[in-house]
């Protein structure tokens, strides 16, 4: 089972940290080529369309790989799937 790696950042404390915050803001946005997009500068791309009435497999099927390239794990497959469904 592949596990996600997830970059954690102090919470911003005002002007105490609004550097150092900012700083890892624009990196991670710079690592998920989004700054144009956080900027305003480009639109954000649509959703993925997924076909109604689908089965949990064909739904799990179809969705992308996460940010890090991997495969969701089957709780995120689980809650997807559930949002899914009532929507």
């Amino acid at each position: 089972m592949a596990t996600e790696e997830k970059l954690l950042y102090p919470k911003l404390r005002g002007s105490v940290n609004y550097q150092v915050w900012r700083s890892n803001l624009e990196a991670a946005f710079a690592a998920e080529d989004a700054v144009d997009i956080v900027n305003g500068e480009e639109p954000c791309p649509p959703r993925p369309e997924i076909k109604p009435n689908l089965s949990k497999d064909r739904f799990a099927a179809q969705l992308p790989l996460n940010r890090n390239h991997q495969c969701f794990i089957d709780e995120q497959i689980a809650s997807q799937y559930n949002n899914y469904k009532e929507e």
